[in-house]
């Protein structure tokens, strides 16, 4: 079962605008693949309007016990399995995340149990809100190469202080968390989780009307990857589409936008570009044209188009949307794409290579100056440059000769991908959606 599973639960309720449905999510902070779905369920917030999240902390070694289930480290197949896994989801993802070098051993010594205590106690304290930030922020701090040793009592503290929880309810919880009444709460919760039938973490429980359910794991949502070139006018066709679907398609719960270079897949794939052939471009013009009337999209092809795609560094912008990628979320980034696409879709257009223009551009649509300026700073900088190449090759790997693409990463491991903007059906289709898409706005 996967996350998309707990969407088809909650959204039985969207009828009913004042029914909310609480999804409960049993954590160990020892158990690695909880870090995904804790981050997956945090991205859901304000997504899945019918969703109250709640976390409650367990042990994992209980559930294991009860269950007679090992855990996967103890068998050496499993356990190299299991690292290779946590790497490939934590880049999938786009979740920072390591396995601390003697993970094995912390884990075996039991050490975080005081973790699980002190956030056991500290839980009736504070809001669920800033429970939810606590339990990220200790995940954060434990999976990194420079993993902090959030059991200990000192490092509790700072981690908490730095979210902004005061002394004295952090005190408070350290004074209580091995009272008999606390741990007595920690076996409840554990209690819970193993009459569900949980065997191992996470575990995920949706509690609908006469019908908890349950689902096991942080297997792959579905997510839609655009790869795209801001020169290349059917990615801004595409782009526009795939908004349109956000909130429609309920099961494209992520909309992920990968800058590229147009040029690279041509030359890869050793397909000319279209704009090269007289013929080509003429047919090119006529038919966007058609298609954005059709869309009823803001769009025009400047005049010296040709020009532009093949003598204008729009390198530049692809540089630059790559480096300020890291610093935005997801909507944020999605519509600065869309805004540069509009003003350089335009007559006359906007030159969108020049750094000045992509500042204000950025600075118009509300992003902090400090944030433009760092991405502009580190744009041509070799780890940024090597970032786009690594889209790049990502994208040729896949059998990509142009522009745009766009890639769905579905819950059975069998990614698709589909070339072009006239196929949003298809798409569509390989999300498992009945409702055809919404092509006008």
């Amino acid at each position: 079962m996967t996350i998309i599973a707990i969407f088809h639960f909650i959204t039985a309720f969207d009828n009913k605008p004042f029914t909310m449905t609480v999804v409960e999510f049993f954590f160990d902070i020892v158990s690695p693949f909880s870090v995904f779905q804790h981050e997956l369920l945090q991205r859901q917030l304000g997504h899945w309007k019918s969703m109250e999240l709640k976390l409650t902390p367990v042990y994992i070694r209980k559930i294991f016990e009860a269950s007679q289930n090992a855990p996967p480290g103890l068998n050496p197949a499993k356990g190299i399995y299991l690292f290779s896994d946590l790497k490939i989801c934590s880049e999938f993802y786009k979740i920072p995340f390591d396995v601390p070098d003697e993970f094995m051993k912390i884990a075996m010594e039991f050490k975080l149990d005081k973790t699980q205590l002190f956030l056991a106690a500290i839980q009736s304290h504070i809001d669920e809100s800033t429970f939810q930030r606590l339990v990220g922020t200790f995940y954060r701090n434990f999976f990194n190469k420079n993993f902090q040793e959030v059991w200990e009592p000192s490092v509790m503290k700072k981690l908490a202080s730095e979210i902004g929880i005061t002394n004295e309810v952090i005190d408070k919880a350290l004074a209580s968390m091995e009272s008999q009444e606390n741990q007595a709460k920690l076996d409840k919760n554990c209690k819970q989780a193993i009459e569900l039938g949980a065997f191992g973490l996470p575990v995920t429980l949706v509690h609908k009307e006469n019908d908890p359910t349950w689902v096991f794991g942080s297997d792959r949502m579905h997510i839609i990857e655009f790869f795209f070139d801001i020169r290349s006018p059917f990615s801004r066709v595409q782009h526009e589409l795939l908004q349109r679907q956000l909130g429609h398609w309920k099961s494209m719960t992520q909309l992920r936008m990968t800058p590229v270079l147009i040029r690279k897949m041509f030359e890869a794939s050793g397909n000319p570009s279209p704009a090269l052939n007289p013929a080509k471009l003429t047919y090119l013009s006529r038919d966007l044209a058609m298609v954005t009337d059709y869309y009823k999209m803001d769009f025009t092809l400047p005049k010296d188009f040709r020009k532009f795609a093949t003598e204008m560094p729009l390198e530049n912008t692809q540089l630059f949307l790559t480096a300020i990628q890291n610093h935005l979320d997801e909507a944020t980034f999605n519509r600065l794409v869309g805004v540069i696409f509009c003003s350089y879709f335009h007559e006359p257009p906007e030159h969108v290579w020049k750094v000045d223009v992509l500042k204000q551009l950025a600075i118009n649509d509300g992003i902090a100056s400090d944030i433009v300026e760092k991405a502009i700073n580190v744009m041509k900088s070799d780890e940024n440059q090597a970032k786009l190449q690594q889209n790049n090759d990502n994208c040729a790997k896949l059998g990509a000769f142009g522009l745009p693409v766009t890639l769905v990463h579905s819950d059975n491991n069998k990614d698709t991908w589909v070339f072009g903007s006239d196929r949003m059906h298809i798409v569509g289709r390989l999300l498992g959606e009945k409702e055809p898409p919404i092509l006008l706005p």
